[in-house]
């Protein structure tokens, strides 16, 4: 087999159906390219399907030994500071110091909160064989109105930014649909206070609004409720929410377990720092006598750090 036909042609040179194949890049079936004689100089591949043991829209190209076949995105273990292993892990997060990640442990404590609370209403780290690890929010009837408690993310003086994209998810139960107010997300308001427009992505429910999840948005200067189709879940049925901030088409998804989703478009909130006490709040009051609870198995979420006086790496 000779190794010098893909080089480039000279002016008078001609051309030849082995000099074509050995610059040319060849669409095909994974069956098609993986049956290309190994003395065939094809370079590159770009795969139609799924056959032959290649994969749909992947690009492959040639081993020097014309052997084998490599996926242009091969895997990489950033073990090492080389192209090839991608570069060290370590190095990634010295030059990306802003990334915030909360809930990486895979479960939450009680620590890992700020909270806040009125009369006897409680919370406690609680487990069963079912679901694992959680955190009961308990908000109890104190004969005038409901016990209030709320969990708060605070870190110091750090707050999350609305310039990035901010990724948040949480499973959680309740134990009612009905007469509650409860909320969770990023710069939401404590249960017990009155709304404000500072910026912030969340759901809510109250006894107004029925059984389904409201949407809620702020930019500082309006905050904007909407209706989405997620049922509040009750327990047992513990479920997962996900809401999604995307400052490149100013949208916000938010998507339960079920796979519905509510996209919202209006009241987006950009740039600016969410307030540090409130990077992500969830709390539960209860509305009449009967005491309610929150379950939350973990909240997870990852952002981008926009405080001004934050340093953006090692230089």
């Amino acid at each position: 087999m000779s190794s010098n036909l893909g080089l480039p042609f000279s002016d008078t040179e001609p051309s030849s159906s082995a000099r074509k194949n050995a610059t040319m890049v060849m669409s095909g079936t994974g069956s098609q390219i993986s049956q290309v004689p190994t003395t065939q100089q094809i370079p590159i591949f770009r795969c139609l399907d799924n056959s032959g043991g290649l994969n749909i829209d992947e690009l492959y190209f040639k081993s020097a030994s014309g052997l084998n076949l490599i996926n242009v995105r091969r895997k990489q273990l950033h073990n090492a500071d080389t192209d090839i292993a991608g570069g060290l892990m370590l190095n990634q997060f010295i030059y990306n110091p802003r990334l915030m990640i909360f809930g990486e442990k895979g479960f939450n404590t009680i620590d890992d909160f700020i909270y806040t609370w009125s009369g006897n209403a409680t919370i406690q780290d609680s487990f069963n064989a079912s679901v694992g690890r959680f955190l009961t929010m308990f908000s109890p009837f104190n004969g005038v109105s409901g016990d209030y408690i709320n969990l708060n993310v605070m870190m110091g003086g750090i707050g999350a930014g609305f310039s990035e994209r901010i990724l948040g998810m949480i499973k959680m139960v309740l134990d009612f649909q009905t007469n509650q107010i409860v909320r969770m997300g990023f710069g939401m308001e404590e249960v017990q206070n009155t709304v404000d427009p500072t910026r912030k992505m969340g759901l809510e429910m109250c006894p107004s609004t029925g059984i389904n999840w409201q949407a809620i948005t702020g930019n500082g200067v309006s905050r904007t409720v909407l209706a989405t189709s997620m049922p509040v879940s009750t327990y047992p049925t513990h479920q997962w929410y996900r809401m999604f901030f995307n400052p490149s088409n100013a949208s916000i998804k938010f998507t339960n377990t079920a796979g519905t989703l509510k996209l919202v478009t209006s009241t987006i909130p950009s740039g600016g720092q969410i307030e540090p006490v409130r990077n992500w709040r969830m709390g539960i009051q209860t509305t009449n006598s009967q005491p309610k609870n929150m379950y939350v198995n973990l909240v997870k979420f990852i952002a981008n750090n926009n405080d001004p006086t934050f340093f953006d790496g090692p230089e």
